[in-house]
This record gives structure tokens, sequence and C-alpha cells, in this order.
């Protein structure tokens, strides 16, 4: 399911298509982090890469991943359809 064709329900991801907005919460689909959730932070490098926050060793830590690694969590919840 794309972003940007229709929004995911509560619960489920979507591969960024579009901006992500600040303050959302996705989850890292490739690389040596895969599998990690957080929060979207930002970009780095143009729309390139964003920056995610995620928990390390019970530590808050800033990492950059490419934007096509990352999937978004919807935060609808009870589509009419």
């Amino acid at each position: 399911m794309s972003i940007g064709d229709e929004a995911p329900l509560e619960g489920q991801w979507a591969v960024v298509r579009t901006k992500p907005q600040q303050e959302r919460v996705v989850k890292i689909m490739a690389g040596p982090l895969r599998g990690a959730e957080g929060v979207f932070t930002g970009y780095v490098n143009g729309l390139e890469r964003a920056r995610v926050l995620i928990e390390i060793l019970r530590r808050p830590s800033n990492v950059e991943v490419p934007i096509e690694n990352l999937e978004i969590r919807g935060m609808i919840s009870g589509s009419d359809g």
C-alpha cells in the first residue's frame, strides 16, 4: 500500500512515497537497523535520507537512513472505507 494512494489503517505499515510528517512512527525495512521502529524527525541531504530517532541500548539515538528504507505507520483509526 502506498501513502499516496490510500492512507493505511491504525497499526498497518505503508511504503513511504510522499514526505512523511515529523513525529510520525516509522519502521526501518532494510540495512543493519532493519526492523527497528522510531520517530521520523526530519530530512538530511534534501529528500534522499531521513533522520529517525530510535532507541539503541536503552538510549535515544538519531540515525540517518535512506528514505526508501522506511515504512510509515498509519494513524487513521476506524476508516469508513
